[in-house]
């Protein structure tokens, strides 16, 4: 059966007035129907339909002005139709075998890629059929299993988030995006997937955002970037991957942040910017690097910096500007470069620095600004190339330096403008 919306008494607007009533029925009724409202004096002989095999289907009077004008179901994906209704856009499902995702659009601009990546589902080359309307509410209907790319971008009359479907498990690329306005929270069930940019911008999402506890696996590039969340971030147990600049600038994230220990990748600038984030900071069992400028300028952080035994690698600006971090780092046994300024003005840090067996490179400006940093243990160090000033505070700073007897290593300056190779 096929449900149709139609007959919207006039509003002297060019959008949908208001509803009157809807029908379900098959293709042989569209008569009977037909008939029994021309009886009721609603429909003249000038009503009329279209029906196509998508499920597409619209009643309407030509006489728009003096009985009312017509309205659509009009689809919008799998089994899927929408229509506007008391400043309220509806995405409802109709009843048989579907699948029940949103199409894919495009919003037209080409500053964040040079080709449209590639979706599931249909691409549509344009717009969503809404996106010239007014409306402030969104009502979506709990079957939809996907929302589509583009979806919703930009609307800036939207005011409320809408609730995400439970049977929802993809939110498309910037299916949010850019709605400036939107409050409220994100609250996904069983989403797996967030697609990049789907939330981007959205810098009035001033509630609580909740990741769900065993579906989501991937957080995409930009996310999240920019929103106004007030709360606590819990990444859930089975994500696995957290996108380039995913939270960043979320400035409003408060509280501890909790990565759970399956996630194996986090993005450049993934949390850069999130200055309200406190208390200890503890890095993933199955992170082996952590990309350049991820926790940057995340003054916040007031507790202890857990490094994870697996990590191998620490990025430029890893953790620069961390300026409230303290206690003892303790540097992994597997750890074997540390970049250009990852440590830069964590000045908080109060540690005996200990160079391990594995470690051979110290990065320009690695940890400049330390200056609580009042030993450096390289006993047990192999060989490692140490850049100008990676341990560089002021004059007036005494550090130091434990090394073997029988090399001269405690000669080179830390602080300086030369390179130091040191081979045990």
């Amino acid at each position: 059966s096929l449900l149709i919306s139609c007959l919207t008494r006039e509003t002297g607007d060019t959008t949908a007035g208001e509803f009157i009533e809807s029908w379900s029925f098959d293709r042989t009724d569209i008569k009977q129907i037909q008939k029994l409202h021309q009886e009721d004096g609603i429909l003249d002989e000038h009503f009329y339909y279209n029906y196509s095999s998508n499920g597409y289907c619209e009643l309407g009077n030509r006489k728009a002005n003096e009985i009312g004008r017509k309205t659509q179901a009009r689809s919008c994906g799998n089994g899927l139709t929408w229509h506007i209704l008391n400043d309220t856009l509806y995405i409802n499902t109709l009843e048989g075998n579907y699948s029940y995702e949103m199409d894919n659009y495009y919003n037209g601009t080409s500053y964040m890629h040079n080709v449209f990546p590639e979706t599931s589902g249909t691409l549509t080359a344009n717009q969503a059929p809404w996106a010239n309307y007014s409306f402030s509410k969104i009502v979506l209907d709990d079957k939809i299993t996907t929302i589509g790319s583009y979806a919703f971008y930009g609307l800036e009359n939207l005011k409320e988030m809408p609730k995400i479907p439970s049977h929802c498990y993809k939110i498309g690329e910037g299916a949010f995006m850019n709605c400036i306005n939107m409050n409220g929270d994100v609250l996904t069930k069983k989403v797996f997937e967030i697609g990049d940019y789907a939330f981007a911008n959205c810098s009035e999402l001033k509630g609580k955002i909740s990741l769900g506890d065993d579906a989501l696996a991937t957080i995409g590039d930009y996310a999240f970037y920019n929103c106004g969340f007030k709360s606590s971030l819990t990444i859930p147990t089975s994500t696995t991957k957290i996108g380039n600049y995913a939270f960043m600038e979320c400035k409003n994230l408060t509280g501890n942040l909790t990565i759970n220990d399956n996630v194996s990748s986090i993005g450049e600038y993934a949390f850069y910017g999130c200055i309200s984030l406190d208390g200890d900071l503890k890095l993933p069992y199955a992170l082996k690097e952590v990309k350049p400028f991820t926790f940057g300028n995340c003054i916040g952080l007031n507790g202890r910096l857990w490094l994870n035994d697996n990590l191998t690698k620490i990025g430029q600006y890893a953790f620069f500007n961390c300026t409230n971090v303290t206690g003892d780092v303790l540097l992994p046994d597997n750890l074997v470069s540390i970049e250009n300024g990852a440590f830069k003005n964590c000045r908080s840090l109060k540690t005996t620095l200990k160079i391990n067996k594995k470690l051979n490179y110290v990065g320009t400006d690695a940890f400049f600004g330390c200056g609580n940093i009042t030993n450096i243990d390289n006993s047990e160090a192999k060989s490692v190339t140490i850049e100008p000033r990676a341990f560089y505070v002021s004059n007036s700073v005494t550090t130091k330096i434990s090394t073997p007897k029988e090399t001269s290593f405690y000669e080179y300056n830390y602080f300086g403008d030369n390179r130091i190779v040191a081979t045990y």
